[in-house]
């Protein structure tokens, strides 16, 4: 997370853990990283998230009701209000653009990558998830080694592949909803639900290994829900 910072640092960084007993000097030393320690399997979790994405809401909600906004030049790039960021080049004329949220886990062990899956498509709030699943464990893990053995490849790749498919399964059904959706006029097409052109349906999931990454567990899994994340 407090690499992430650095990398994104217009980006609210929100740290999710069941550990609540690690050092987090580190994530104090960032003003865009916070941390909540949660319950990964439990409703905590999808709480911690919701309550996130209210706080935001009320901050964008007070810095509309200015009408010019106040602009502020930081470190960081062109502040607008309170935590609302222009790029660096941007015209600061322009208005914050809508907030975009991703849950992001790297090695999740065992049953936390279908967890973060069920979070991302179950939060209505997400826009999508980057997923690095690690070891393989309980009944999926059983499945994925069984399947890896009738195919002679390795496990990691028959958890991957399930990951994948697992996302892919969500999207599909929710551009099945938001088909349904727009055959009805009483539906109007929003941010949330934007509307799906009949003749071409984006690649909304990728899976990748990233060579730089150094270990055998380095697929990456990308799925976008919504119109905003392109």
């Amino acid at each position: 997370g407090a690499l992430l910072s650095f990398f994104f640092p217009i980006a609210q960084i929100v740290l999710m853990d069941a550990n609540g007993d690690m050092n987090l000097e580190h994530v104090a030393s960032r003003s865009n990283v916070t941390f909540k320690h949660v319950d990964l399997f439990g409703d905590s979790a999808v709480v911690a998230i919701k309550e996130q994405v209210e706080s935001e809401r009320v901050m964008d909600d007070e810095a509309r009701e200015t009408d010019e906004g106040t602009i502020e030049e930081t470190d960081e790039g062109t502040r607008w209000n309170d935590n609302e960021f222009l790029t660096r080049d941007a015209n600061k004329n322009d208005k914050p653009k809508p907030r975009i949220r991703v849950l992001l886990g790297v090695h999740l062990c065992g049953a936390l990558s279908p967890r973060l899956v069920d979070l991302a498509f179950g939060v209505p709030e997400i826009d999508g998830l980057v997923l690095c699943p690690c070891c393989i464990k309980g009944g999926l893990g059983g499945a994925c080694r069984s399947a890896a053995r009738e195919r002679n490849v390795p496990p990691y790749v028959v958890l991957c592949e399930t990951l994948r498919a697992l996302c892919e399964g969500e999207v599909e059904k929710r551009y099945e909803s938001l088909e349904g959706d727009i055959c009805h006029p009483t539906t109007e097409p929003s941010s949330d639900h934007p509307s799906v052109p009949n003749n071409h349906k984006p690649k909304r999931v990728t899976a990748r290994a990233d060579p730089n990454v150094d270990s055998p567990v380095n697929c990456f899994i990308c799925a976008v829900k919504t119109g905003r994340l392109g």
